[in-house]
């Protein structure tokens, strides 16, 4: 639905992230940075750009319409925003939200990309290594990482101490 800009340096990774949301239309955030900060010239230009500025999660949940029913106090500071959260119900879980928690809340329907199956068929309750995932399935390890993170991003594997266990039936 949208990117969030933390941090970005000059030239870094996460603005060629923003950028291919841009490209993808997605809505792209950015918390600002003090001009001095290195770390944050990458979003004070993103901002500057047009990537819309967040002081709190109101700036976000205000720019998508599944949010729509709910009734914003624009005199919620940011620092006040635990108790905004409290007495909105359907946000009451939200700031604690896991990914699979998020879409039910959100009724989006995430099913198992089939270009991953033949990883996730290995993982289990039982903790499995990035090595043994590589000798089962036979490929690479830049493959494995890449298709681990899309699963863990999907909520349906969760690192732990030994590796990478299942975190939803995809059934």
């Amino acid at each position: 639905m949208g990117v969030l800009i933390i941090e970005a340096g000059y030239r870094s990774g996460t603005s060629v992230t923003a950028r291919l949301a841009t490209i993808q239309k997605k809505k792209v955030f950015a918390i600002p940075h003090e001009i001095w900060d290195i770390h944050g010239v990458g979003t004070n230009r993103l901002i500057k750009e047009g990537a819309i500025l967040v002081t709190c999660t109101n700036d976000i949940l205000k720019e998508f319409d599944c949010f729509s029913s709910i009734n914003f106090d624009d005199e919620v500071a940011p620092y006040r925003e635990d108790a905004f959260i409290k007495n909105n119900s359907s946000l009451s879980n939200l700031k604690l939200a896991s990914a699979l928690e998020l879409e039910l809340m959100l009724g989006l329907d995430s099913k198992l990309n089939s270009k991953y199956e033949y990883v996730y068929k290995f993982i289990s309750d039982t903790p499995i290594s990035i090595n043994e995932l590589c000798k089962k399935t036979n490929k690479t390890i830049n493959i494995i990482l890449n298709d681990l993170f899309m699963l863990e991003m999907d909520g349906f594997i969760r690192k732990v101490a030994g590796g990478y266990i299942c975190t939803r039936n995809t059934q």
